[in-house]
This record gives structure tokens, sequence and C-alpha cells, in this order.
């Protein structure tokens, strides 16, 4: 170009976006760029222009970097621990920091010195490039003081001191209501006068993982801005003894003296010891309350009792079993300060805490298809019974038992789109010495039916057309009419699907083998399958009594209930949900013959095909009887402190009482359950 001339571009986010920094004349080779910042990467290219406005293509960008006059390093900053911390040190504990310092000037290396006086510090480590130090010889429950000088080839930069205070075990969490944690710094570390964190009623607010709220009475909650400290034990606000010693200065005031002001901590993990220095703000002796929360049941755990003078009170308090756990402190109606809460790892006896490291708590959209949870620990753990199932609607099933270290939560017949709930409480879980216990509760919801089956699928217009309909004759090959004309040819294939390895004739089918199968596919919507089996021989048999809204797509078929060997002989019925189209009867084992001399369809009504009497109107288990009349479900024969629950098709609970009960309710199906175990379903 030896007309117009140059386009000089730079940029400092490596390429993103550029700005022009100069045009140059044509014909030049060379530029000097002035007014650039010291230690920045710049990314620069080049492009030709006329004054007709046509550019060339760009030239290659060139990176470089500024360096800046020569100088001794910077000034190290962002320590771990951070200044004023506690630290556990039962695992160790390592130093680090950060310096952005570049080699311009050499090699940038780090003095290392730590004591336990700021003026009395001894050098630790000397010469290091690496930012950080593995410490040693650090005793627990002390205040340490620390300092890294960093030098080049120019100078030496000396370091800010910083402290930090060792614990004996990891910190699972600290708050001095100052610097930490990060969120309550930003919020209320610099405010120059005191502010309300909370000053309501029937509410909450959440800082740093720590909730404050209140109940019924509007409660006001102060971060307080100045020190509510001292180390004289004579002055207001000193240690009442030197076992209390150990407050920092800052605080949080709950100010209201009426009930149901509160604040929990973060949810940390047992076994763990938490400490709190209270302050008394007047002459007056006073008590708060700390309470643990574990699976949503709240314990008070510890009377806190602050004497008669305005001092500072330590209180600890060691929470022994595992799991999650939330600490609360409840205002009790009373003012006073919170300088610090200190929540700690606890080993039990020496020994490693009982602690989760597998599985989960929260398991979500899991397949209703029968299948296996699991939850591991990191030593071999013991199941002693006492787990509660929560949710159930009909005959959901939960086999809990230890292997090794895990605890395996094996499920048939879950509900889809359901919720459930296994409450471990304390002793039901514990290591193999049953000295530590592990407390939680494990959450599942299960996934929606599959698609309903669409055309081009695998069977698409093989079912039923019309209900009701019955399997008998058992032995035809082409029962049913189907939505699409399609006509059966073979007996293993929908709609009427039997394969049965024993006789089957027109009055029944005989299942022998745990590869025979009964199944029925159908359009219309159908309320009940009704069944009448029995069995013959000395083994164990379980059969599975299915239901789907798409058996060829996951998760595929869903457990109604597994018949065993006490239930025969059977004769009974099972609400279908409104979403089915397949129904299915597979055994799990056998040990002898299942003969099916019934499987019935009702229509949406719940008729059944004629000849099929349906087993609902009155059912008596051991001394439980269930009668259904008219629109009346009543139950009799229920011990005073038995729970009845009635629930809809949904699984809703529509109707609850103890002992014995009337119901009175609109038509339709329902399940009756009594006290958790017995399970009923009803027509009206």
């Amino acid at each position: 170009n030896t007309t117009n001339g140059f386009i000089v571009e730079l940029s400092t986010d490596k390429g993103a976006t550029y700005t022009e920094a100069a045009r140059v004349a044509a014909g030049a080779t060379a530029y000097t760029l002035t007014g650039l910042t010291p230690e920045t990467e710049y990314s620069v290219r080049i492009r030709a222009y006329n004054n007709d406005g046509i550019y060339s293509d760009y030239s290659n960008v060139v990176a470089t970097e500024t360096t800046g006059d020569p100088s001794a390093p910077k000034l190290s900053e962002n320590p771990f621990p951070a200044n004023g911390a506690r630290e556990g040190i039962a695992a160790g504990l390592t130093l680090t920091w950060e310096n952005s310092t570049k080699a311009y000037d050499g090699t940038v290396y780090y003095t290392v010195k730590i004591g336990e006086a700021a003026d009395n510090m001894a050098v630790v480590a000397e010469n290091i490039t690496a930012k950080e130090y593995k410490t040693t010889n650090l005793e627990a429950n002390k205040t340490y003081y620390w300092q890294v000088n960093a030098k080049n080839d120019i100078g030496t930069t000396e370091g800010t001191v910083w402290n930090f205070t060792t614990t004996e075990g990891g910190v699972l969490f600290y708050t001095d209501f100052n610097t930490q944690p990060e969120e309550w710094y930003q919020k209320y570390g610099n405010i120059g006068d005191n502010t309300n964190v909370y000053n309501t009623k029937n509410s909450s607010v959440t800082v740093g993982g720590m909730t404050f709220g209140s109940g019924d009475n509007t409660i006001r909650i102060i971060a307080m801005s100045g020190a509510n400290n001292s180390a004289d034990p004579n002055a207001d606000y000193g240690p009442a003894t030197t076992d209390d010693e150990g407050a920092s200065n800052r605080c949080l005031q709950f100010y209201t003296t009426a009930a149901g002001g509160y604040m929990t901590t973060p949810e940390v993990t047992g076994p763990c010891v938490v400490s709190l220095w209270l302050g008394n703000t007047d002459a007056k002796a006073k008590t708060v309350k700390l309470n643990t929360v574990i699976n949503g049941q709240e314990t008070t755990v510890q009377s806190m009792q602050l004497g008669a003078k305005k001092r500072v009170y330590k209180f600890t308090y060691t929470h022994t079993a595992s799991g999650p756990v939330v600490f609360k402190i409840d205002n009790n109606s009373v003012k006073f300060n919170i300088n610090d809460i200190l929540i700690e790892r606890y080993t039990v006896n020496g020994a490693d805490f009982l602690e989760l490291t597998s599985g989960s708590l929260d398991n979500k959209n899991i397949s209703y298809a029968d299948g296996s949870l699991s939850l591991g620990f990191n030593q071999e753990v013991k199941y002693n019974g006492g787990a509660k199932i929560q949710g159930r609607t009909q005959y959901e099933t939960f086999d809990i038992a230890a292997a090794g270290a895990k605890i395996n939560i094996n499920y048939e017949a879950l509900n889809a789109n359901a919720e459930y709930s296994i409450v471990f409480p304390e002793g039901a879980i514990t290591d193999v010495s049953g000295a530590q216990s592990y407390a939680c509760t494990m959450n599942i919801s299960t996934c929606d039916w599959p698609a309903l089956k669409q055309e081009g699928e695998t069977h698409f217009g093989k079912a039923a057309a019309t209900l009701p309909i019955s399997m008998a004759p058992f032995d035809a090959v082409a029962p049913f009419e189907t939505v699409g004309g399609l006509v059966q040819d073979k007996q293993n294939d929908y709609p009427h699907w039997v394969q049965a390895s024993g006789s089957v004739s027109a009055d029944c089918a005989v299942l022998t083998s745990t590869s025979d199968k009964l199944m029925i596919y159908f359009e219309p919507q159908s309320q009940m399958l009704g069944l009448m089996i029995e069995y013959e021989g000395t083994g164990s048999p379980r059969l599975k009594v299915q239901e789907s809204r798409n058996c060829d797509n996951a998760p595929g078929w869903r457990t109604m209930r597994v018949l065993e060997k006490a239930d025969f002989p059977f004769h009974g019925e099972f609400a279908l949900n409104p979403e089915t189209h397949f129904v299915k009867l597979a055994p799990v084992t056998i040990g002898g013959s299942l003969k099916v001399t019934a499987m019935n369809l009702s229509d949406a009504e719940g008729n059944f095909p004629a000849g099929y009497e349906a087993s609902l109107a009155s059912v008596v288990t051991d001394n439980v009887a269930v009668i259904a009349s008219g629109n009346v479900i009543t139950v009799t024969g229920v011990p005073a402190n038995a729970v009845v629950g009635v629930y809809d098709l949904a699984g809703r609970l529509v109707g609850s009482a103890k002992g014995n009960a009337s119901f009175n309710l609109t038509s339709g199906l329902y399940i009756v359950n009594v006290n958790g175990i017995k399970t009923v379903k009803v027509m009206l």
C-alpha cells in the first residue's frame, strides 16, 4: 500500500475484541506503540486501507507482554487459612497464598515464618518457589501468626502478618459474624452502624448458609458494628472464666425479648462438636436453647445458661450421631449476643466416624420398575431394622439389608409419578460395634409412564378394541377384536398373549416356568384387573402382577403387587392406573405350578365380564373387616391406636381415623390401609 496507509489494532483480552491504536503512513515498516500498561498481555494486528473504504485482510496476530519497570515482588495476598480463621489440624494443615509477580526480574522465592506471637516468628521455610507450605508440629487450640516474604533479583517484599487459630478436628463451619462466612463479610463486614439482619415475623432470611427467622412474633436480629468482647475478665463482655475465652470481637444480637426467634447453621455431617460463645447483654441470668434438626425432627439438646453478669460464656455440645444435622439456636425470649459458632469434626474413641461416601439421599425421577438403590459408607455397617417407609399407597415393598460397607435397598411395586421417603432413625444404621449411628432420610421420586404406543412401533394396532374382556378361553388364538383390525395368528402375541409351559385349556393356563407369562393389550380405559389363581407345589412361588402404558419402551412394566405362597389360592382385584394399556402375569419363582383360572379386565366403570364375581364387597384380614355398603366404607376390628387411611386411585389421602371408622365417599375405587400394613381395595 503506497497511497494511503495501515491501521494498527490492539487487544487486551486475547483477541476477543480490538480497538484502533494508530494509523501509519503508506510505506512504513515499523511503528512504536506508547502509553501501554505495565505487566499486560497485548495482541497486535494490522491491515492496509485506502480512502475509498477498501481494507485488506488482517495480518497475522502478534502476542506480546509489557514488563514494567524493574521492581521487587508484589505483596502476597489471599492467604489460607484466611486471616483470623479457625482451622482443624487432625489431617494436617497446608498454608497457601497468592502472588501475581511475574518472573521479569528473576525467579520469585518465598520465605515463610510462623510463631505464637506476631513479634516472635521463626523461619520454617526459605527460598521455596511453590506458593504453599505444609505445617508440622502445630498444637490444637492455639493462635499462630505467619508471614510470607517474597524476593527476586531486585529485592525483597515483606508480607502482611496473618493469624489463624487451630482446632483439634476439621472445621465443618465457622462464623465470627465479621469476616466469615464470605457472604456475611460482603454484606455486614464493613458496616459503620448496627444493622438489622431480620426485623419481621413469620419469615426468614439466609446469609452465608445461616438462616434467621421467627414465628408469630416480630423479632429484631442485629449485626453489631462494634466490638462486644474484651480480654479483661472483669470488663463487660470479658470471658466469664478462663474456660470461656476465645470469642472474637463482633457479634450478632437477638434484641427482641419475645418467643420464636431463631437462627440455624448450614447442614453439616455428624459426629461433630459445636462450640458457641454467647454474650449476656445485662446482669440477669438467662437461658438460650440449642436444638438439633435431623430428618425434620427438632430436639432440644442443651439449655445454655448465661450467668448473671455481662460476660461472654462458652458452651460446647458433642453430637455423636453420624449423618446430616442442622443446629438451631432458639432465643427463648431473651436478649443476648452470639460472638462465634464453631462446628468441628468429632472422632469417636479414636476411630473414623461413620460417613456416607457413595449413593444419594435424594433420588429424583428414578424408574418405577423394580430395582435397587444403595448407600456406601467408609466402613462396614449393620442394619438393625427400624426404618420407616413413607408414601406407600398400595403394595410397595422395600427390602433393606447391610452388605459390608453398603446398605442395599431392593424395591418392588413402586407407583409412577410417586414420592417415597425411607427414614433411618438413630440406631437403624450403625458401625459394626454399634457405637456410632447414621440417621438420615432417603427421598425417592419415580418417573412418568412411557409415551403411548405410536404408529410404526412394535405391536401398534394390536390392542383389544372393547372392554370388559376375559382371557378365557385361554387356548383361543384370536378371541379379541383389535383396534387395527389385525388378527392374532399365534398364542404368544398380543392382544391375548398366552405363554404357558404347563397345560393350556379353555378354562385355565398352568404356569410352570419363569419364562411363562400371560398378557393383555387393550385400548379403552380399564378400572380393574380381576384374577383367580391356585398354587400346587412345595416351593416358594412369587408371581408379579404388572401394568404399563407402553411395555415396549422404558421404563416398561410396573409391578402392582407380588403374590407369594401365603396369598394362594388368590381371588382378588387390582386397581389399574387410568393410563394402563398392558397387564401381565410374570412368575419370578414357582417350585410347582400356578393355575390361572380367571384373568379379567373391567371396563372404565368397573364392570367385569359375565360370570366373574368380584371379591371386594367385604374383606376380612385377620381381625379387621372392611365392608362397603352404598357410599360408605366401614372398617371394624381395628385397635384403638391403629391408623386407618383411605386413598383414591391417584394415591391421595381422602380419609383418615384411628380405630374403627366409617367414611362417606363418592362412587369409585378406593384403597384402605390399616396401620401401614394391611391394604384392601374397595369399590363403591
